[in-house]
Order: structure tokens, then sequence, then C-alpha cells
């Protein structure tokens, strides 16, 4: 029981960090696909540096969060340290979301967010051949 909770309430007093992992992850992935679009670059040149330098966007906000939040948790403290703390929480929150994304590519799921384009609804002569080649028998009563 000592080692789950020594295990576990360690990593609890990391929360910040994880929270603003989370935080950064969703907010640079809801930008890229609806903020710093390829179209919008095309319009003007703020939108393209913007979208030029979406890499770095994590890395600024977790340095701008470490200058107004000052101590995230007890070890860290002073606006260097806690620049640097959140700061790697946005560098890391990339590599998540490609992780995440990989993870639920390989059980199946699809991770997308508001703002991104899913693949289009199966035409109804694809819907068709994709039961013939499966061999399930086709109710044409229920096909408009």
């Amino acid at each position: 029981m000592e080692e789950f909770l020594s295990t576990h309430v360690y990593s609890l007093m990391h929360w910040p960090w994880f929270a603003a992992l989370a935080s950064y992850m969703l907010v640079g992935q809801v930008a890229k696909t609806a903020v710093f679009t390829k179209d919008r670059a095309a319009t003007h040149r703020a939108w393209q540096w913007g979208r030029r330098t979406l890499a770095l966007h994590p890395l600024v906000a977790g340095l701008v969060t470490g200058l107004i939040w000052h101590t995230p948790e007890a070890s860290v403290s002073g606006w260097p340290a806690s620049s640097a703390y959140f700061a790697l929480a946005g560098c890391c929150s990339v590599f998540a979301y490609e992780v995440l994304k990989g993870v639920g590519k390989k059980h199946g799921y699809e991770i997308t967010l508001p703002g991104t384009t899913s693949y289009p609804p199966p035409t109804t002569e694809e819907l068709q051949r994709i039961l013939e080649t499966a061999g399930a028998p086709i109710d044409e009563s229920s096909n408009p």
C-alpha cells in the first residue's frame, strides 16, 4: 500500500504539468486546424508566419504561462524555473498528441477535433460494393 501511495501521490503533485500538457495539446490542435489554416496562410503574411512557426507555439505558450504562474508546485519557484517547467510541458504536448493519435489509430479510433475534416460517408454504390464483397445480403427495401 505504501508503494502504491508513494507512486501515485508523487504523480498527483505534478498536476499543473499534466494539465498544461493536456491544454496545450488541445488548443494547439484546434489552432492548427481552425486558425492557422493553409487557406488563411495564402491570404496574408501574418497568417503565413503563424503557420510557419506552429512548432514554436507550444514552447512560447509554456514560457508565457511560466511568466504568469511563478510557483506551480513546491519544487518549482521563480519565473525562470516556472517558464522552463511549462515550456517543457508545451514541447511534450506535441509528442503526447502524436502518441495518443497513434494509439487510437492502432485500436481503430480516429481522433478528430472541431474544425477538422473527416472522411465523407461512402456513397450508395460504394456501400453495395462493400456489402457484396463481404457476402452480406443486400436489402433493397431500406435503400433510399
